[in-house]
């Protein structure tokens, strides 16, 4: 469901779907830098096919193309 080009890609896909995470969260990372500004935005990043990600921009549901509620519920947690 994340399979990104890259680790850098595969964050932003998890982002595009569960939103950025909290601040303690990203700091808790030894590499946060990489994915994130000092002000905690994520990096945009265009893959190698120019496709830029947006965090929360894409429904669990509808990138599972399922709407068994129970079962979206259960994947997402």
């Amino acid at each position: 469901m994340f399979a990104g080009e890259d680790e850098t890609e595969q964050v932003q896909l998890i982002m595009e779907i569960k939103g950025v995470p909290p601040a303690s969260v990203i700091r808790k990372g030894n590499r946060w830098h990489t994915f994130f500004h000092t002000n905690l935005t994520p990096r945009t990043i265009p893959n190698s096919r120019n496709k830029t990600r947006v965090p929360n921009s894409k429904k669990l549901a509808e990138v599972m193309k399922c709407d068994d509620h129970h079962f979206v519920d259960f994947i997402d947690k």
